[in-house]
């Protein structure tokens, strides 16, 4: 089960929730990318693509 993230959007103040591990990191109301973490695991030190990729060149393993 992968545990969810809850993000407010600085531009627009949207509130949404999104998987762990998604890449996407973009308001889905005004696609803005300046987003603020409210609820769960940080993403500083996140690597790439997380982890979830099964082996590739992006360095996470």
């Amino acid at each position: 089960m992968s545990a969810k993230r809850v993000f407010r959007c600085a531009s627009c103040s949207h509130v949404f929730d999104q998987e762990e591990g998604h890449l996407s990191l973009r308001c889905p109301e005004c696609r803005g990318r300046t987003l603020i973490l409210v609820e769960g695991a940080s993403l500083k030190g996140a690597k790439g693509c997380g982890g979830n990729c099964g082996g590739c060149s992006c360095g996470c393993h």
